[in-house]
């Protein structure tokens, strides 16, 4: 236990004595150009080198996993109290050294002159104890959150790192602070599931998962409780942390459908569907309820989805996951609200690429598949109208919508031509 306790004293009293400068530090950040290019240099460095050694991590364990496992079902990482390849078991100490590193998170805020939220003070602090708990006991149930924090690490240093560079994208924040809520909370649940409530007996594998999960529950609290406070007031935020549910969802399902058991499809299957009909509803309400959002087409649009997705998530899942993952991709469109020519390109080439392939899959499976057809005789007559019909009242609005982005395209090009002539 040396190394958690120098290292996790060591930073509690450091961020002490920087809060004790606080306002020295302030004034040196502000008025020294020299000072504050070196704090910027040390947080690129920082960013990029976690960026990297994150997605190898991630890289690293996900082959190991494969040869190891040949699946990637946690349930068959936890059939054993500890992990048995020794490959495994060493990516895992490598990235508890991670930890530590990520101290530095913490310690730039500070030596700007600013100070961090409990949040983070506790997420850093107990990081480092429960993953070497998790290490020091060789626990199989550690390589689950190695192998989601490294990916999601991966996303979010790589971000912060754009943002070192003036590159700002604002609505990616709350889905990074949603997927880091989404991997603590789907971490504990398979955690749980199929690594604690399974074993009849207590040893120090069972304990020092027991511990883990404790540590993110609390960190689960404390992110729903910052998310609140930052993200709910703001519609556009709102609409980004639902899309991202249904997207990750949606993603979960296409990739893994056929790897996870059946109680988790039906949980799976009827989570898509409830969550994607929120956000189309609540979408709805916000255009009925303002003038400058409201689009008849669209209500109609989203009316139909409401009929259609939740009939295509529940009795051809990984089909209809894939395509609401499809239109997850589409409505994803505010990120390019400051440049109106990449948006309507951005929607054209996902209207193309996604959503209309999966029309005409559906259509082609609904009549042309026998095996496909002989099912669908024992639905009731509103899946048949949704399968045989729905496709392809979609097909004619994202047509609609390609003639319309095509024209508007066409006009933007002829101004910044004229514009050029002048």
């Amino acid at each position: 236990m040396f190394l958690p306790f120098i290292t996790t004293n060591f930073y509690l009293v450091s961020c002490y004595y920087l809060y004790q400068h606080q306002v020295f530090l302030k004034n040196l950040y502000s008025n020294s150009i020299v000072y504050k290019n070196i704090i910027k240099n040390i947080s690129i460095i920082h960013n990029t080198g976690l960026t990297i050694f994150s997605f190898y991590t991630f890289v690293s364990l996900y082959n190991l996993i494969k040869y190891e496992y040949n699946s990637l079902t946690p349930q068959v990482w936890f059939e054993n109290d500890s992990v048995t390849n020794v490959h495994i078991i060493n990516i895992c100490w490598i990235f508890l050294y991670s930890k530590i590193w990520e101290f530095l998170d913490t310690w730039i805020i500070m030596l700007k002159g600013g100070d961090t939220i409990f949040l983070q003070k506790f997420h850093h602090f107990g990081a480092v104890w429960v993953w070497y708990i998790g290490c020091y006991y060789n626990t199989s149930s550690i390589i689950l959150p190695t192998f989601y924090n490294s990916f999601i690490h991966t996303i979010m240093y790589f971000y912060y790192l754009l943002c070192l560079f003036g590159i700002k994208l604002t609505p990616i924040k709350p889905i990074i602070t949603l997927s880091q809520l989404l991997q603590l909370s789907l971490g504990n649940y398979f955690v749980i599931k199929d690594y604690i409530l399974p074993r009849s007996y207590i040893n120090e594998h069972v304990i020092g998962s027991s511990i883990f999960c404790l540590y993110v529950f609390v960190l689960i609290f404390l992110f729903i409780k910052f998310s609140i406070k930052s993200y709910l007031h703001n519609h556009d935020l709102v609409r980004s942390v639902m899309l991202w549910i249904c997207f990750t969802i949606g993603l979960y399902n296409t990739i893994c459908y056929d790897n996870i058991d059946l109680y988790e499809k039906n949980v799976m299957i009827q989570l898509l569907p409830f969550i994607f009909i929120g956000y189309l509803l609540y979408d709805l309400s916000k255009m009925i309820c303002n003038k400058i959002l409201f689009r008849i087409d669209l209500i109609y649009h989203h009316l139909f989805c409401v009929i259609v997705y939740s009939l295509l998530t529940t009795s051809i899942p990984k089909t209809g996951s894939w395509l609401v993952l499809a239109e997850n991709i589409s409505l994803f469109n505010y990120f390019f609200r400051n440049n109106f020519k990449t948006l309507l390109i951005y929607r054209i080439v996902i209207i193309l690429l996604c959503r209309m392939p999966g029309w005409f899959y559906i259509l082609y499976i609904s009549h042309y598949n026998e095996v496909y057809y002989i099912q669908l005789n024992s639905l009731d007559i509103i899946r048949k109208i949704s399968f045989s019909k729905g496709p392809l009242l979609f097909v004619l609005y994202d047509i609609y919508l390609l003639k319309q982005m095509f024209v508007k395209l066409n006009t933007i090009n002829k101004t910044t031509n004229n514009t050029k002539i002048c």
